[in-house]
């Protein structure tokens, strides 16, 4: 596993700077796979008082990029080339409980030098909100080998 996968898993990372900003947490990483929660807040709705939905397409898109670097090794990392999303329901934030939005991110196909991963985000498991699909180009050393 990749000395960033180590460092983001850690409590109080500073590796990735967004994840700090918008307080995403790793659940899981591991091969393919990532599952990250976002805690909900008040700051994240739009005019109409849902979570926007640059908000939980983030969460996707960080979810499946977590699932495809999960899978690298030595100095071969990945650009995002497209996301597409599917919003399948709203995110209602009251609170007055505690909330999380969660992203499960996997890989449907690695390439040499592509990678494709889907994702889906929901408050309640079962019940997805968003589905994403995207693909990602790998670079750097071993690349395309």
């Amino acid at each position: 596993m990749s000395e960033y996968i180590q460092k983001v898993n850690l409590p109080g990372q500073q590796v990735n700077i967004l994840f700090s900003f918008l307080g995403v947490a790793v659940e899981a990483i591991e091969p393919d796979f990532a599952q990250l929660r976002l805690p909900l807040r008040r700051d994240f709705l739009q005019g109409a008082g849902v979570v926007a939905g640059g908000i939980i397409s983030t969460l996707l898109d960080e979810a499946m990029a977590h699932a495809v670097i999960s899978g690298l090794s030595g100095a071969v990392n990945c650009a995002g080339v497209e996301i597409s999303v599917k919003f399948l329901r709203p995110v209602f934030f009251t609170g007055e409980r505690e909330q999380f939005l969660t992203a499960r991110g996997r890989i449907i196909r690695r390439g040499r030098r592509a990678v494709t991963a889907e994702a889906e985000a929901f408050v309640e498991p079962g019940k997805p909100c968003a589905i994403s699909q995207g693909t990602f180009l790998l670079a750097g050393d071993g690349a395309g080998k």
